[in-house]
């Protein structure tokens, strides 16, 4: 028999939400969030998973290698984490076991989160140790730490970290951990003409500031803009590596060589569109996805059915709403945060998701931003 176990990070947040507002007992809610724990820590281990289900049910001495479970035949090699592990856990401990994953993450990372300026904890030594990863990849170390019972959570809708006793031998450096890569299908970059565009531009920006080029966008950052084709400066502000910063000093030059992309004579070409059919060749990308958001598939769906990754089918869903298609925001807007995103938007300004983004709960993610913005009509040029 074959199992898949089909996981993302949000699940966890609804879940949370669900227990926290649907028993009332508080005995239960403890042991629904111990269980909901299990599960995250099972999606984050290296170790073998067949291993972890029986441990769960009581079995003792369990074997640590089955060869038959994902992780067992995964072909990816172990690599040593020992030091981001260290980094990680000290700073957890100059916490104080006050704060969340995302703190955590956003204090290694350097972040200049408004709460995090607020609480002082930019003036920790641990502050901007992991600068070179991303949030996500910090997170996620956080996660496999917790799933390897070097951390753990504490039960509620609001979780924070707290060392284990496993932690103190890896602190001291008697203990290495490893965790092991999963290899990645090199993936054929879309719009080849348009990424070599992009790099002449970047080129130029940078011999005239004088600058390497991935200063100014690493290539990945530039893979990923062939791919979504962001056609204003909120789409452009997903893209993975572009920040208020780098937006603000370089955005206008590279959409107006994406906007020109799009509206030349490659613009029913996207090699985001799928081959094989003559329907997908000769209907634009977005306008696919359009299509089969009508039928009433999800955004999820979608990405699954066209092989996109569900960022690019939400920046299709934006795109089509300002060539004038209708879109029925509703369906992508959560009605209890609503009103909580108009808030924040009128607050600080349509084009500054990052802002928004960090006054809002961990939950809301920049989709739904995008879309209440959409929504209401807001203008999203910068000033």
């Amino acid at each position: 028999a074959e199992c898949i176990l089909l996981f993302s990070p949000q699940d966890v947040q609804i879940q949370r939400y669900l227990i926290e507002n649907s028993i009332p007992s508080a005995e239960r809610r403890d042991s629904e969030y111990k269980k909901l724990q299990y599960i995250v820590n099972y999606c984050h281990t290296s170790r073998c998973l067949r291993g972890e289900i029986l441990q769960y049910f009581g079995q003792k001495n369990s074997p640590k290698y089955c060869d038959n479970c994902s992780n067992c035949n995964n072909t990816g090699e172990f690599i040593d984490i020992t030091v981001e592990a260290q980094k990680i856990l000290s700073c957890a401990w100059r916490m104080k076991g006050q704060f969340g994953v995302t703190m955590l993450a956003g204090v290694l990372k350097g972040s200049k989160n408004k709460k995090l300026l607020q609480y002082g904890l930019n003036g920790l030594s641990s502050y901007g140790l992991l600068h070179n990863y991303t949030l996500k990849e910090i997170q996620h170390l956080v996660k496999v730490l917790i799933a390897e019972k070097y951390l753990c959570l504490t039960e509620g809708r609001y979780p924070i970290v707290k060392l284990l006793p496993g932690a103190a031998p890896v602190l001291k450096g008697e203990q290495r951990v490893f965790h092991r890569k999963r290899v990645k299908k090199h993936k054929e970059i879309a719009n080849q003409p348009l990424f070599e565009q992009l790099r002449q531009l970047r080129l130029q920006i940078a011999q005239k500031e004088r600058v390497p080029p991935y200063v100014v966008f690493p290539d990945s950052t530039l893979r990923e803009m062939c791919e979504q084709l962001p056609a204003d400066t909120s789409a452009l502000l997903t893209i993975k590596g572009v920040g208020e910063t780098r937006l603000k000093n370089y955005g206008q030059f590279f959409l107006e060589v994406l906007r020109s992309y799009v509206g030349g004579k490659n613009k029913t070409s996207s090699t985001n569109m799928q081959p094989g059919t003559e329907q997908e060749n000769q209907t634009a990308s977005h306008v696919i996805t359009y299509n089969m958001y009508k039928e009433g598939k999800t955004i999820d769906e979608i990405a699954r059915l066209r092989d996109l990754k569900a960022v690019t089918i939400q920046n299709h869903i934006i795109r089509c709403d300002r060539e004038g298609y209708h879109i029925n925001w509703n369906d992508f807007i959560d009605p209890q945060y609503e009103q909580l995103i108009l808030g924040q938007v009128k607050k600080v300004g349509a084009n500054r998701l990052k802002l928004i983004k960090d006054e809002l709960p961990e939950e809301i993610d920049y989709f739904s931003i995008r879309a209440v913005i959409c929504k209401f009509g807001f203008n999203t040029s910068p000033k």
